[in-house]
């Protein structure tokens, strides 16, 4: 008979604490520290409280957890426990297959025998994951926690072949970058208007001696980009505050600043991302900005942004819990506190658990039925936080970071089948040879909010219409209605105040004052949404390229830019429909206070319009002479940007990645006449275009037996200045309920 594994209990963080009466202040500010022994066989840690203020000096880790189901098992037990001479076996604690590299790896580089003892701070650890009460707590110190450390190790896991840290590489494009931009005046030439020469079978620039892409320098530097750490919630705020954070990759490390300023450098200036996977491109960006607002001084402007641009920007990582995308990013939000304005947000993972003996409730919980309750918890308090921004704030912005995703892909019918047999197999070595069936998993439903309630677990890095940026400006500066004031917006709710606990009841219909103005017609593909891969591949870069200009095709045909004679947008004012579509494509003609040309529109078509011819001679029927013809195009248009002659039409198409992806073009009908703009992904014909008070940006509703669905915002080309803010032509403000 198996012996029973002596399981590790932690001590109580707050031994004061009782049902009535929550941890004090000296309580809250204690926290627990891992040593990592000597033990060449098995890890072996000893936990210990400390008080902030006695100065611990710690290092902390930043991690992916990864799966729970693969794990290992290591010896755990309390610090003053570890001096005894006759102890009982050991305790033991189940750490995950990731995080037990981690502690392999910290052992070997950090812990000497005789040496002066290194202090850990690691979450699975240190903090009793089963104890909600505790575990809420200490989720607010994270920001001091990792902010006072010494230092924070960045584990991204162990080195691998296709996916290492090429640090000679990475020092070389920081030293590239200080040369261009140390000229008079600096150089802003990307890597292909570079010259360049032959290194054996290589191509390389004359100046600067960099490889050109598709290299494998820049390979495993952006497949690096594909490690779990990157797509965690929680590293945002971990990176962003850390004073002394050091990526480590295997036995390989480099400072995470370093890190983050060269794949920019190479993204941005050089201009080599665009054929890698953008998503990752951008969370290193966005890292970079979250952590250069977290900087003392701002000698460039850069501000703390507020949640709702926080959740924004970081809407593409993902957390395990669906309350943690707001949890793991509150210490970063400049707009949290309990003061007028402020956003009062209180950590709780007690979802629909009684008041008391929460602890053991939750041990009776297995952990699908604990995720079906975040689940639900996680879309009242997504309401709840919509509700408590529009209230702060008095504006609609929030309303253009609601997402409807796609249809998700089904699996095939063999591989349903398949794992419908696998999970009814018996189990091999059970006793008396009977068949165990597996118990059916529990299925967590989805996070179910109102339809202008952002749900951030849908995962996405488009940029929406009323993004800030990290000066805390707008990068589109429209103002398409007139702001609202407080009686304009009803929420649907009461709220309730006793003493200093403010008790709220949201409801789930949204009442604003606005108008219809125009109604969509015929709407065109949405715009490509897949971006690069994390390698260079020219078969799956060829496609997309094809498939993004047939989209593109489309779309002229639906606005007859290219139709015989001048087609006007509006005759009052002479604007041909040409000149309305190419502003259309990125949201007019100033984003980010940079104005974009039709010069560069016309360097962007003359590119792409050779496509048009070939899709005009409807030669798909013969697939080789048509990839014969696309290639050679593609070769036309890589020859030019090689030569330095497509520099603007690059600009013109770098904004358009901005504005394009999920997102359709549209012609439709008001009043006024025609009207032609860009609309979400999933706007149909039929769908209402609609202007309201505090809604700087046109919203597109669609009509339902139990009211209105908010679909999302929209690019009204010549409507997004107020000039089509004209209630009286149109029956007048009414309320309009979104549900």
């Amino acid at each position: 008979m198996a012996t029973p594994l002596n399981v590790f209990k932690y001590r109580p963080l707050y031994p004061n604490e009782r049902p009535d009466a929550p941890p004090t202040k000296q309580d809250k500010e204690t926290i627990r520290l891992v040593e990592i022994l000597p033990n060449a066989d098995r890890i072996h840690c000893a936990i210990r409280h400390v008080q902030f203020a006695n100065n611990p000096r710690y290092t902390t880790l930043s991690y992916a957890c990864g799966p729970q189901e693969s794990g290992c098992m290591i010896t755990a037990e309390h610090a003053d426990d570890v001096a005894q001479s006759t102890r009982p076996t050991v305790p033991n604690l189940r750490v995950t297959l990731n995080l037990h590299k981690a502690l392999v790896h910290l052992r070997d580089r950090y812990v000497r025998t005789g040496e002066a003892k290194v202090l850990f701070w690691i979450d699975a650890l240190c903090i009793h994951q089963t104890d909600i009460v505790e575990k809420s707590c200490q989720i607010l110190l994270m920001y001091y926690i990792y902010s006072r450390a010494q230092q924070t190790i960045v584990w991204l896991g162990p080195e691998e072949a296709e996916r290492c840290l090429d640090v000679v590489f990475l020092e070389k494009l920081l030293s590239v970058q200080r040369e261009q931009r140390a000229r008079q005046p600096p150089d802003k030439r990307t890597i292909f208007q570079l010259p360049i020469r032959a290194k054996g079978t290589e191509v390389w620039t004359k100046e600067y001696d960099l490889p050109l892409p598709p290299d494998k320098r820049y390979t495993c530097l952006y497949t690096l980009l594909d490690r779990p750490w990157f797509s965690r919630t929680w590293i945002v705020q971990e990176a962003a505050v850390s004073r002394n954070a050091i990526i480590h990759c295997g036995a390989k490390t480099i400072p995470l600043v370093d890190f983050l300023k060269a794949v920019s450098y190479c993204t941005v200036d050089l201009g080599v991302g665009g054929a890698y996977k953008g998503a990752n491109v951008l969370k290193v960006t966005k890292l970079y900005n979250a952590w250069y607002s977290q900087q003392p001084g701002q000698p460039d402007g850069r501000v703390r942004q507020g949640l709702l641009e926080l959740l924004q920007q970081h809407r593409d990582s993902s957390s395990g819990d669906p309350r943690d995308k707001i949890f793991a990013l509150m210490g970063l939000a400049s707009d949290i506190g309990d003061g007028d304005g402020e956003l009062q947000i209180k950590v709780d993972y007690t979802p629909g658990l009684p008041q008391g003996d929460e602890q053991t409730a939750q041990q009776r919980r297995t952990n699908d039925e604990i995720r079906v309750q975040a689940s639900k918890d996680a879309g009242v308090r997504y309401n709840a936080l919509a509700y408590k921004i529009i209230r702060s704030r008095n504006t609609l912005d929030i309303l253009s970071s609601v997402r409807i995703p796609g249809r998700a892909a089904q699996k095939p019918l063999w591989i349903a089948i398949a794992s419908w047999v696998l999970h009814r197999l018996p189990l091999s070595g059970t006793p008396g040879g009977q068949a165990v069936h597996k118990p059916s998993p529990i299925v967590v439903p989805p996070i179910v909010v109102p339809s202008w309630v952002p749900n951030w677990t849908h995962l996405d890095s488009f940029t929406t219409f009323r993004t800030k940026d990290e000066f805390g400006q707008y990068l589109f500066p429209f103002a398409a209605a007139e702001p609202a004031q407080q009686s304009d917006i009803d929420l649907g709710g009461h709220v309730l105040k006793t003493g200093n606990v403010e008790l709220e009841s949201t409801g789930d219909v949204l009442t604003i004052k606005g108008f219809e103005w125009a109604t969509i017609g015929e709407i065109g593909q949405p715009g490509d949404v897949s971006g690069g891969g994390s390698t260079f591949g020219f078969t799956r870069e060829y496609r997309q390229a094809i498939s993004r200009q047939r989209v593109m095709h489309g779309w002229e045909k639906l606005c007859c830019v290219h139709s015989v004679g001048t087609t006007y947008y509006d005759a009052s004012t002479q604007e041909s429909m040409r000149s309305a579509y190419w502003r259309a494509l990125v949201a007019g003609s100033v984003f980010d206070r940079v104005e974009i040309t039709e010069e560069q529109f016309n360097e962007f078509d003359r590119n792409t319009r050779p496509f048009n011819w070939i899709f005009d001679l409807h030669i798909a029927s013969i697939p080789l002479l048509c990839h014969i013809a696309y290639v050679g195009v593609l070769a036309f248009i890589a020859l030019r940007n090689l030569v330095g002659q497509g520099g603007m039409g690059l600009v013109f198409q770098t904004r358009m990645g901005l504005t394009t992806p999920n997102r359709r073009m549209f012609v439709g009908a008001s009043l006024e006449g025609r009207v032609i703009g860009l609309a979400p992904a999933t706007a149909k014909p039929g769908d209402r275009l609609c202007f309201c008070k505090g809604a700087m940006v046109p919203l597109v509703l669609r009509k339902q037996d139990h009211g209105n669905r908010l679909i999302g915002d929209a690019y009204v080309h010549g409507a997004m200045m107020g000039d089509a803010f004209r209630p009286l032509g149109h029956g007048g403000l009414v309320d309009i309920a979104l549900h």
